[in-house]
C-alpha cells in the first residue's frame, strides 16, 4: 500500500528547507537552556544586581545621587569566605538583621549566587591592597560587611 503523502522532489526540498530554517533559528528550543547558558558571567551579575549600591563613586554603575551606598566589596574576600559571602547574598538578614540589603534568594539561582560569591572572593584575592588617599565613603554600620 502506498503512502498517502507522496511528495516529489520539490516537496521534500521544502521540508528540508523548513527543518533547516527551524534548526538555524533555534525555534522550538527557546525553553531549553543548558545549565551553563542560564548562568551569566559573575561580572555581569555584579553589574546587574550589586553595582548600584556597591560600586564606588566614580565607577561605572556606581551609586546614584542620594542613593544608599553599600560597603566597598573590592576586598571582601580578605575578610570573608566564599560560603559567608554566598549566605549573605542569599539572605543578608540571617547575618545582619538590620541590613538594608535585599535578599537575592529567589531572584538569583543558587548557581548564580555561588558564582557571584566566588567572583567577589577571587576578585579581592587578586587585587592589590589599597591605601586610601581620601576619606572613605563607606555605608552606615547597618550596611557593613565587617
Amino acid at each position: 500500500m502506498a503512502s498517502r503523502c507522496q511528495g516529489g522532489p520539490r516537496t521534500n526540498d521544502r521540508r528540508w528547507f523548513w527543518c533547516l530554517a527551524l534548526i538555524v533559528t533555534g525555534v522550538g528550543s527557546s525553553g531549553c537552556h543548558s545549565p551553563a547558558s542560564s548562568v551569566q558571567e559573575p561580572a555581569q551579575l555584579f553589574q546587574l544586581h550589586c553595582a548600584r549600591c556597591h560600586a564606588q563613586v566614580g565607577e561605572v554603575g556606581g551609586p546614584q545621587l542620594g542613593a544608599s551606598q553599600g560597603p566597598d566589596l573590592r576586598e571582601i574576600g580578605r575578610r570573608r569566605s566564599p560560603e559567608w559571602i554566598a549566605d549573605y547574598i542569599r539572605q543578608p538578614t540571617n547575618r545582619r538583621p538590620n541590613t538594608r540589603m535585599p535578599a537575592f534568594a529567589g531572584q538569583l539561582s543558587e548557581e548564580q549566587i555561588r558564582a557571584l560569591a566566588d567572583y567577589l572572593y577571587q576578585r579581592s584575592a587578586t587585587s592589590p591592597s589599597r591605601t586610601p588617599t581620601a576619606p572613605s565613603l563607606r555605608g552606615s554600620d547597618e550596611h557593613s560587611t565587617d
